[in-house]
C-alpha cells in the first residue's frame, strides 16, 4: 500500500439517487484515497450491476413510491432507508499492492470499519463469512469491486432495519415473502435499533482508516456533472440500458445474510421455500402446508420424495451430516450418489 493522503468527504444527508451518483462519480476521477461519508434522506433500493430488474416487485416499489438505481458493485437488491449512515472508501488502484486486491482488499477496509464502530459502543467484528456482525447479527451490508482505475468498499451501519420493506420488494411468492421476512428478523440488523452520533460515526471512521491509508484533510467536492447526470438517469426504470443478468422465473434465491440463503422454487406444480443455513437444510415449507424443521421429519421428508431431493440437490444443500456430503456439490446428477433414495 502506497502511504498518501486520506481525502474525507462528509456529505451530510442526501437524496436517494445523489448518495448513489457521488461516490459513482469519485470512483471514476478517484487521485488520492477518499471517505465519503453520507445518509439518504428517505428510503430507495439498490440493485446489483449484474443483477436482473424481474428480481423486483415493481408494483410494491411502485406503492411504496421509491426509486430504484443500480450500483456498479455485486450483489442483489437492497432497501435502503434513512435509518442507515453509509460509508464509501475509493483508493486510486495504483496504491494498492496487487495481493490485497479482490475480496482481501474489502476485508482489510471492513477489518477497520469494524474496529471503528467498536469505538462508538457495538460488539462489532468482521466475522468468518467476511461481513460485519453484532452478536452474530448482521449490521453491515457492504459491496466492493473496481470502477475505472479505482478500488471501492462501500456499506452501511444499520441503525434498524425493516425486514417488512427489505423482503417486500422482492419478487417473491407470498409463503416465500412471510418466510424471507422471519428469517431476516432473526439474522439482520441490530437486535434493538442504535443511536450513534453522527460526528462520532465519521470520527472513529477517520481514525481507523487513518492508519493504513494516510493523513486525513478536508476532502474538495469536485464533481464531474455529466457522470452526475449519466447516474442520476439509472432511476429510469424503464430504461434496458442498465439492465444485465438473465432472470429465472422457475427459482428465485434471496441472501439473507451470507451463510443463510432462501430459495423459492416450484414443486410439483406448488411454490416451495428452502432455508438453507451454512450449507444445510434447516427449513422446509411447501404452499398451503406448514414449516418442517425437525431434522428428523426434514430427512423422511427427503428420502421418500425423489423430486424433493433434487432441488436440494440443485441449490447446492445438505441435511446436515456425513452420509450427505454430496449433495453439497450442488449437481442434479449427484442425487444418485445419496444413501436411501
Amino acid at each position: 500500500m502506497r502511504r498518501s493522503c486520506l481525502d474525507v468527504l462528509d456529505l451530510g444527508d442526501l437524496e436517494p439517487v445523489d448518495s448513489h451518483a457521488i461516490w459513482h462519480a469519485f470512483a471514476h476521477r478517484c487521485e488520492r484515497p477518499t471517505l465519503l461519508v453520507a445518509r439518504p434522506r428517505s428510503a430507495y433500493v439498490s440493485l446489483g450491476y449484474h443483477r436482473h430488474r424481474e428480481e423486483l416487485d415493481w408494483g410494491e416499489i411502485q406503492a411504496r413510491r421509491v426509486p430504484v438505481v443500480r450500483r456498479r458493485v455485486g450483489g442483489g437488491p437492497v432497501w435502503l432507508d434513512q435509518r442507515q449512515r453509509f460509508f464509501q472508501v475509493i483508493l486510486p488502484r495504483d496504491h494498492v499492492v496487487a495481493a490485497v486486491r479482490g475480496p482481501k482488499f474489502a476485508a482489510w477496509i471492513l477489518e477497520r470499519v469494524a474496529r471503528s464502530w467498536r469505538r462508538l459502543g457495538l460488539e462489532t467484528v468482521l466475522d468468518g463469512h467476511g461481513e460485519i456482525s453484532c452478536q452474530g447479527r448482521k449490521v453491515c451490508g457492504h459491496g466492493s469491486g473496481e470502477i475505472a482505475a479505482s478500488l471501492v468498499v462501500v456499506g452501511n451501519l444499520l441503525e434498524a432495519f425493516d425486514p417488512e420493506a427489505a423482503a417486500g420488494i422482492l419478487s417473491l411468492s407470498r409463503i416465500a415473502r412471510e418466510e424471507a421476512v422471519a428469517a431476516m428478523r432473526r439474522h439482520v440488523g441490530p437486535s434493538r435499533a442504535l443511536v450513534v452520533d453522527p460526528e462520532d460515526f465519521v470520527a472513529s471512521l477517520v481514525q481507523e482508516l487513518a492508519e493504513i491509508l494516510g493523513d486525513p484533510r478536508p476532502g474538495i467536492l469536485e464533481l464531474d456533472q455529466d457522470l452526475i447526470a449519466r447516474y442520476r438517469s439509472l432511476v429510469d426504470e424503464d430504461n434496458d440500458g442498465w439492465v444485465r443478468g438473465a432472470p429465472n422465473s422457475a427459482r428465485r434465491s434471496v441472501k439473507i445474510r451470507a451463510g443463510v440463503w432462501l430459495h423459492d422454487l416450484e414443486h410439483e406444480g406448488r411454490r416451495c421455500v428452502l432455508l438453507v443455513e451454512e450449507g444445510r437444510l434447516t427449513r422446509l415449507r411447501h404452499e398451503e402446508g406448514s414449516a418442517v424443521t425437525d431434522p428428523a421429519l426434514l430427512r423422511r421428508r427427503i428420502e421418500r420424495d425423489r423430486s424433493l431431493a433434487m432441488l436440494l440437490a440443485s441449490v447446492g444443500a445438505s441435511l446436515g451430516d456425513e452420509d450427505d456430503r454430496t449433495y453439497r456439490r450442488g449437481g442434479v446428477d449427484d442425487v444418485t450418489r445419496l444413501p436411501r433414495l
